[in-house]
């Protein structure tokens, strides 16, 4: 009986602090508030772009895959309507990511890496993330490759997300107040570099 009562006490200790943390203005159990990345967690999920895993969790030291990418870049848009599909064989229609990889695809802020292959489950790679952010703001990289294949985090997607967009998006996250809404820059071509 005594061990029950011990248990129940654990628990109790424990569920007071998850709700503590919680209160204290951490949106996650695992991002905590003096991360120099939770200001990122908290813009991102405040604007719909990114959620966590589950269980009050964000994984920040996860990776995220380029399917999840391209929807979170599309929602960043608006979800504006598709005029194309994509030839991409892994890529099937009417799943929760297919609007958003044939937009990137379309606007060629995302490619594939060839034989109609886009590879959805795929990690985003630091490398990757960079030259998609590059066409993202309108400029036309050259593919540098990527040797190491080093996946990003979700905590450096978060942060790159509200860097190069906190601009873009109305909302009174922004820490003076002062951004007006815009409208993201999209490169004008599709460009064939191999492997984003």
């Amino acid at each position: 009986m005594k061990s029950i009562r011990t248990l129940f006490a654990l628990l109790s200790c424990a569920a007071l602090l998850c709700t503590a943390s919680l209160a204290a203005g951490n949106t996650f159990l695992d991002v905590p508030n003096g991360a120099a990345y939770a200001k990122a967690v908290d813009w991102c999920v405040a604007h719909k772009l990114m959620n966590g895993v589950g269980g009050g969790r964000f994984d920040p030291n996860g990776t995220l895959d380029r399917r999840t990418l391209a929807t979170v870049l599309y929602r960043a848009a608006g979800e504006p309507a598709i005029t194309t599909t994509p030839d991409c064989t892994d890529v099937r229609a009417g799943q929760w990511y297919s609007e958003g990889v044939a937009w990137a695809l379309e606007k060629g802020i995302l490619q594939g890496y060839g034989g109609n292959r886009f590879g959805p489950e795929d990690a985003v790679t630091k490398v990757q993330l960079a030259v998609i952010f590059q066409r993202y703001d309108g400029e036309e990289p050259v593919w540098p490759g990527d040797p190491t294949g080093a996946a990003a985090t979700r905590s450096e997607v978060a942060e790159t997300l509200m860097a190069h967009l906190v601009h873009r998006l109305a909302e009174p996250v922004v820490p003076d107040g002062s951004a007006a809404p815009s409208e993201p820059a999209f490169p004008s071509q599709d460009d064939e570099t191999p492997g984003d």
